[in-house]
């Protein structure tokens, strides 16, 4: 049953829609027609209906042309009721969605019976014609409501909406936009950031389709966010368009008024309400209420005729013909569109956009039928200004333009679609295949297959949730691709070799978090190459050079001698996608050593010939990449093949963009954010990609070496600026690690389904109530006997030390769930100073930050939000939960071509996805100042013990 309810619930709504559309054609007729026998009948019809006379009442009413409306406003109302029935009482509807909609269907109802009784009691007005409009703005009005209140009770925007403002934009206003495309909201969530392995699924907001999350117990709070907007939403989107359809009603009947009755001249009308217009937008603009764009002016010119066309030709049309006239004529720009696009531009239209014209057409001729008269030249300048409108809608559509974002993360791919202001449009993901055995703990692989199936999957699910025409999707002007740092091998035919003991060639990829490289790692840092000065004086184990001495050593002579290219998997999907053999600057210098500087740039032959790896650097290094480019730079080749645009249903050509590894995406993405300090220069912000593990991403004008830091790295995100990054090899999966050994947390996730929340609220609940019993003035004071590192994982900033563990000093035989909040509290206390190790290292090294934000999974913690930018004191702000930095990163690399940082900046400036900010508390600096110093000990502690006890090490 609850499968059926939501089409029963469009049905009614069309029924409600159609019902008050045919109520105003036939009030508006009814007095047209100036038949005053009809409004007394009427009203004596209504008397004996108040005095139980119901057969004289019908005998009245019937016979008159108006008891048409009152019939059709009687059913408004029955549908209203339906609905609510429907919707309130049998519907499980949120609570927080419930006040709105009972608001609107409830003001509806009166504005309905306020209708009626308005043309009864004041049909004795003389002044008709603009009685017949106030009725008309007022039905309008309250209909419109009801449409959009449906709609968003629906959770997506659908036909309902595309139809019903559709109507009342043509009937009345001077705007004619195209149907708006139906948006699914149901799509999965993503892939967290920084190698995240939890995924979940999650609803999406109806305005703003994406969520973010890090784990399934941050997905409710999340939700609980999205509601709210979907709510903030509707009534916006109300007010917005009642505005709009009132100011649209005035300025028609005023044109009409001054045309008629003073003779004003149109073109000098015109060029007032240019002027005007202008003073407007220019307040507007020092108001800062929306971004200043420079545009091509040569490009420009076709959009302006058109546009000054369409406006002069408009008034024309009103100043000649009839209201009746001019809007039954200009109601004919949308179909007008659809045939122009449908014959030049293969645009296609489903079938209940095209029949929603025909009542719309129908409607208007009825409600205007005695107000039509024709005359030759305002019959001229109205389908001059139908077709100039219709040209300004094609160039402004065909302006338009989207953008692809893909992410490949470690558990999953997920696919998102911009449109040309960067926002989200429509999301996808998919789970992709890890080959990992109990034999081989260290070793995770994958498949390069399975990834770009899984890749073509998504595209196509996208363009089909999003209800792409072909028309749109042949606005899709790029593709931008993001990716964990993974090994990839292929053939001399570029087909799949294996990187498995087992000899499978579907497992062609050595994933990121593989450790089996140890030993060569090891060896590659004993050797203190010049080129270790770039990665903070060692290389990780996780980095492609100790992977690939470990391939060369341990696979068949066969194998080896068969692998013919080796890709980091982001410069994979640039080459499955363009079939080019380039390589990105990001993966070559950050994951292969590749020597990039102001001066210098190319592969060090002596340090791959130190670690008998000298054959990777034949033909000038053809297996590792010839030629390697820095990000956003432009290349003809640079576009989808054709073999790869018909497995991702797109049309060939589209542009390509260098890619990223995932996290510098999302640094990107972070980077596209606000700045609460609106002067912070690129230089001057910290990005942590947060989530199972997070990446510390700073750029600098200068080369700054940072002991235990990744980087400087030259070109590798921003051009001409150095980047460096830190990272924690274990953020987000040290706090799920602490939490679910404890032993309360099986009572805590019973206590948490019970109440249909997630893990963190209740903890945060729980350390609330505690705050309160113990009446102290911060939260944190809390932990102030219990103290833990999260070197869970080792330590890869600023230690740089795989093989550190992690220490609690504090612990009882406590057991209760008021314990686990507490243990809860302290490792996002360690989260955070371990950041602040991170940052401090970094700042006495020549970095200086004036502002920290945080993204990914852990950026929906406002605990460890709030309790970095009280141990770093600092400002620290997030992008909103429904915002993913790293899809956006993706995409914008996908679509911009820039040669200097201050290109980049402009264009994340003009972005500027709003955030929130959490601002330091001076008041508790000193509480985590002695705190840190602790965490700090604890860690010399930690390094001490081991290199005491290493002499008894027989493993």
């Amino acid at each position: 049953m609850a499968s059926i309810r939501p089409k029963i619930t469009v049905i009614l709504a069309y029924i409600i829609m159609g019902l008050t559309l045919s109520a105003i054609a036939l009030v508006v007729l009814s007095i047209g027609t100036n038949h005053w026998i009809h409004t007394i009948q009427m009203r004596a019809g209504l008397w004996k209906l108040c005095h139980l006379q119901p057969i004289a009442c019908f005998h009245s009413i019937l016979c008159t042309p108006a008891a048409l409306s009152l019939i059709g406003l009687f059913l408004i109302v029955i549908g209203l009721i339906v609905t609510i029935i429907f919707y309130i009482v049998e519907w499980n509807v949120s609570s927080s969605v419930r006040p709105i909609s009972l608001i609107s269907v409830f003001s509806l109802g009166f504005g309905t019976f306020f209708l009626v009784i308005s043309f009864v009691t004041f049909s004795h007005i003389a002044a008709q014609f603009c009685y017949s409009y106030y009725l008309l703005i007022v039905a309008h009005l309250f209909s419109m409501t009801a449409a959009i209140v449906a709609s968003y009770l629906e959770g997506r925007r659908n036909a309902l909406v595309s139809a019903s403002i559709t109507i009342i934009s043509l009937r009345m206003s001077g705007t004619h936009p195209l149907p708006i495309k139906e948006l699914h909201s149901n799509s999965p969530a993503f892939d967290m950031p920084s190698k995240s392995f939890n995924k979940q699924n999650s609803a999406l907001s109806t305005t703003i389709l994406l969520r973010s999350d890090s784990s399934s117990s941050l997905n409710d709070s999340g939700q609980q966010l999205v509601n709210k907007r979907v709510v903030n939403s509707c009534l916006w989107s109300t007010v917005i368009f009642s505005i709009n359809f009132v100011s649209s009603i005035l300025v028609i009947n005023l044109a009409k008024w001054i045309y008629v009755k003073h003779h004003f001249p149109n073109l000098t009308l015109t060029t007032i309400n240019f002027f005007v217009t202008f003073l407007l937008l220019l307040g507007c603009m020092q108001a800062k209420l929306f971004t200043y764009v420079k545009l091509p002016i040569f490009n420009m010119i076709p959009v302006s005729i058109c546009f000054g066309g369409f406006i002069a030709f408009s008034n024309l049309s009103l100043q000649y013909n009839t209201v009746g006239t001019y809007q039954l004529i200009k109601l004919q720009v949308t179909p007008t569109v659809m045939i122009i696009s449908w014959l030049f531009f293969k645009a296609h239209y489903s079938l209940p956009i095209v029949i929603s014209f025909i009542p719309v057409f129908i409607g208007t001729l009825i409600s205007t039928y005695y107000d039509l008269q024709l005359n030759v030249f305002g019959l001229f300048c109205a389908l001059i200004s139908v077709m100039f409108t219709a040209f300004y809608q094609i160039l402004m559509s065909a302006s338009s333009s989207y953008a692809i974002g893909i992410d490949v993360g470690t558990g999953s791919v997920r696919c998102m679609i911009f449109d040309e202001k960067w926002t989200p449009v429509v999301q996808c993901q998919k789970p992709i295949l890890t080959y990992h055995s109990a034999s081989a703990p260290l070793e995770y692989e994958q498949s390069s297959t399975d990834i770009w199936q899984a890749i073509c999957y998504c595209v196509r699910q996208c363009l089909e949730l999003g209800s792409f025409t072909s028309e749109q999707v042949g606005l899709i002007r790029s593709i931008g691709f993001d990716a964990t740092c993974s090994l990839v091998v292929l053939d001399e035919k570029y087909e799949p070799v294996s990187v498995s003991r087992s000899g499978n060639d579907e497992q062609n990829i050595i994933m990121w978090l593989d450790h089996r490289a140890h030993a060569e790692a090891t060896i590659i840092n004993s050797s203190a190459d010049e080129v270790l000065q770039n990665f903070g004086g060692k290389i990780s184990l996780e980095m492609q050079p100790g992977k690939l001495m470990w391939l060369k050593r341990n696979l068949s002579k066969e194998q080896w001698t068969r692998a013919n290219h080796f890709f980091d998997l982001p410069d994979y999907l640039h080459f499955r996608a363009t079939n080019q053999l380039d390589r990105s600057l990001c993966s070559s210098v950050c994951k292969l050593c590749y020597r990039s500087s102001e001066t210098q740039h190319g592969w060090d032959e002596n340090f791959w010939a130190k670690f008998d790896l000298d054959d990777l650097m034949k033909n000038n290094g053809e297996k590792l990449g010839q030629l390697v480019r820095k990000p956003f730079s432009k290349s003809n080749t640079d576009v989808l093949s054709k073999k790869a645009a018909d497995e991702l249903g797109l049309p060939e050509g589209i542009h390509i963009g260098t890619p990223l590894i995932d996290a510098y995406a999302g640094a990107l993405g972070g980077l596209a954010c606000k700045s609460p300090i609106v002067d912070a220069h690129l230089s001057e912000r910290l990005i942590i990609v947060a989530g199972t593990s997070s990446c510390f991403m700073a750029c600098s004008e200068k080369a700054v070496f940072v002991p235990g830091v990744w980087g400087p790295h030259y070109n590798v995100l921003i051009p001409n600026l150095w980047l460096s990054e830190g990272g924690q090899s274990a953020a987000g999966k040290s706090i799920d690690h602490v939490i679910q050994i404890h032993p309360a947390y099986n009572e805590l996730k019973q206590l948490a389904d019970e109440q249909n929340r997630n893990t963190f609220d209740v903890l945060n609940e729980i350390l609330n109530n505690l705050q309160q019993k113990h009446k102290i003035d911060n939260v944190s004071l809390l932990s102030n006997d219990l103290h833990m590192t999260i070197d869970f994982h080792g330590n890869r900033s600023p230690l740089a030390d795989p093989g550190l563990g992690a220490t609690i000093a504090g612990l009882n035989f406590d057991t209760s769930l008021n314990n686990l909040a507490i243990q809860y509290l302290t490792v996002v206390q360690a989260v955070a100073y371990d950041s602040r190790h991170i940052i401090e290292t970094m700042t006495k090294s020549g970095h200086h930050f004036r502002v920290v934000q945080i993204c990914g999974g852990l950026a929906r913690l406002g605990l460890l939000t709030q309790i970095i930018a009280d141990v770093v004191q600092m400002p620290v702000y997030v992008s909103e939960p429904t915002n993913d930095c790293v899809l956006l990163g993706a995409a914008i690399c996908g679509q911009l071509i820039a040669d200097n940082e201050r290109q980049v900046e402009d264009l994340l400036n003009n972005i500027a996805c709003p955030i929130q900010v959490y601002m330091p508390d001076s008041k508790i600096a000193d509480f985590h100042k002695d705190k840190y110093e602790i965490y700090r000990l604890l860690q010399q502690t930690e390094m001490d013990n081991r290199k005491r006890m290493s002499k008894y090490s027989q493993i």
